[in-house]
């Protein structure tokens, strides 16, 4: 059922949005249960939510917590980070018409945007046509920049022709901040 996955998109988005940075709190003090916690959590719902990658990435992070392997523990939360910037904006763009779940996204339309800029950055760099989904999705945006809104368009052209190396050159034009803070 699709409502159905949507809503749980959507809580678990509103939920573990901070889930990183959380993370990192209780490393910093030392509270290793607690950050287990918080990782076997979100390995459960990724999971649940046939988000693989980000599975594969926390199912990492939380056997470093109980190993209290500390050396990498950095840089598998940044993973983990890097992970949510594809799944944040997912529920803003596929809600579609349904005002219910719509009332119930707690990230703003420039979140959505900002973090969906992040996903397109790094979707353009695997030269993956899943870019082509972001665009049509940010088109829709009304406080998308005119400017902003002619990349985009020529962005798609772009990787239409297989131009990767083009259209990441017109990324690099965007007026929309690059890099999506994940609170």
């Amino acid at each position: 059922n699709k409502r159905l996955y949507l809503k749980a998109l959507v809580e678990f988005c509103n939920q573990y949005h901070g889930a990183p940075g959380e993370i990192i709190d209780y490393l910093t003090n030392n509270d290793f249960e607690s950050a287990k916690v918080v990782a076997h959590t979100v390995k459960g719902l990724a999971s649940t939510l046939g988000a693989i990658t980000l599975l594969k990435v926390v199912t990492a992070l939380e056997s470093m917590i109980i190993a209290k392997e500390a050396d990498h523990l950095q840089e598998q939360v940044e993973k983990m980070q890097e992970c949510l910037k594809f799944i944040l904006p997912l529920p803003a763009l596929l809600v579609g018409d349904d005002d219910e779940l719509k009332s119930k996204i707690s990230v703003s339309d420039d979140e959505v945007i900002k973090y969906s800029v992040a996903a397109m950055s790094i979707l353009l760099r695997e030269k993956s046509d899943d870019v082509q989904f972001v665009c049509d999705k940010l088109k829709r945006y009304p406080s998308i920049d005119l400017s902003d809104l002619k990349l985009i368009e020529e962005i798609q052209g772009l990787v239409t022709r297989n131009d990767w190396e083009s259209a990441l050159n017109c990324f690099n034009k965007f007026q929309v901040p690059l890099e999506a803070d994940i609170d």
